[in-house]
């Protein structure tokens, strides 16, 4: 059985209050909701911020080197790392803390960030 797709912030309307007496006091009870576009910037730039946060860290990743100074390390060599001092410093913490499975780690935000990039709302956050 074919899964439905998953709403688009743009369908996602507020739902009637049951209960209420005509319909001149649903609608001063209900609240207005924001304007398409107050809700779409947001989601798109929390989803973008989330893919650059995704991306350094894959660059930093893909650059580590044993031999880069970090916090748990001490050199006076320069760091080989694309990104650097700091980029060496995620690395070696991500390393450090997840090892290998950092990569691993790093799919379901990039795949939370495309989804609120292109607005859509994930079905599953787990």
């Amino acid at each position: 059985m074919p899964s439905s797709p998953s709403p688009v912030l743009d369908e996602i309307r507020s739902v009637p209050q049951r209960g209420s007496r005509g319909a001149s006091a649903s609608a001063r009870s209900m609240p207005v909701p924001p304007p398409a576009l107050a809700i779409r910037i947001p989601v798109r730039l929390a989803g973008l911020v989330l893919l650059g946060l995704v991306a350094i860290c894959l660059s930093a990743l893909a650059s580590w080197s044993v031999d880069d100074p970090s916090f748990s390390y001490a050199t006076a060599k320069v760091p080989a790392n694309w990104l650097g001092f700091p980029g060496a410093v995620i690395a070696d913490a991500l390393f450090q803390v997840f090892g290998l499975a950092a990569l691993a780690l790093l799919v379901p935000p990039a795949l939370w960030g495309w989804a609120f990039a292109r607005r859509r709302m994930p079905t599953h956050m787990g």
